[in-house]
């Protein structure tokens, strides 16, 4: 019996075209909101970061360039060249070097403002652009003392909403945190006592005339 040829892996991959999306590069701030807003607003941030950083490697090249130009090539290490090692005073202008640490102050001063302030108004329409659990939850400040059930809240929400309305959880939070401190370290306590005993039945199986 002849048999038949087995095909792996017949069509498009994941990487293949066609088979997936791709974003263009002028809107990948806006494709990472459906991440959540840390995600989105770390990835913004780093874009922010790297333009300011290049534009201090651009202020800083011609005080690297100076530099370079009057040191020994021979007696400077490689990753020292450009800097203001072997140099004397005379060596570096005010209008070169001077000039580029002060831009760079600058543009690093000029950064914190602006990171501070896009990401304040990127929160907020973050915040506004994504639908959360916050969105579509209601929170009762002064819930009735004798009612602890549940779904008696759930049965008025939904008369409340009118017909068609869903309820999809309802959650009673009790303010008992110090009882349920104490049940913790009662069950810590319970938990060591066992671990105790088991400790002292394994010592005894196993030097049975101790």
């Amino acid at each position: 019996m002849e048999a038949s040829p087995v095909v792996i892996n017949e069509g498009k991959g994941p990487y293949d075209d066609g088979f997936m999306e791709h974003y263009p590069i002028c809107s990948v701030p806006k494709s990472l909101n459906v991440f959540g807003i840390g995600v989105s607003l770390y990835f913004r941030s780093a874009m922010r970061y790297s333009m300011f950083l290049f534009l201090c490697g651009v202020w800083a090249t011609p005080a690297i360039m100076n530099n370079y130009s009057h040191q020994d090539p021979e007696s400077t290490p490689s990753l020292l060249k450009g800097t203001v090692f072997g140099l004397s005073r005379e060596n570096m202008g005010l209008w070169i070097n001077g000039a580029s640490d002060f831009l760079i102050c600058i543009t690093l001063l000029l950064m914190i403002y602006v990171d501070a302030k896009s990401e304040a108004h990127e929160v907020k329409q973050l915040d506004d652009s994504l639908n959360t659990t916050e969105d579509y939850s209601v929170e009762v400040m002064n819930p009735p003392v004798d009612v602890k059930d549940p779904d008696k809240y759930r049965d008025f929400f939904i008369k409340l909403g009118g017909p068609g309305a869903k309820v999809k959880a309802v959650t009673i939070a009790l303010n008992n945190g110090d009882l349920l401190q104490k049940l913790s370290a009662r069950r810590f306590l319970r938990c060591r006592s066992w671990n105790t005993r088991m400790s002292s039945k394994r010592s005894s199986i196993q030097n049975p005339h101790r």
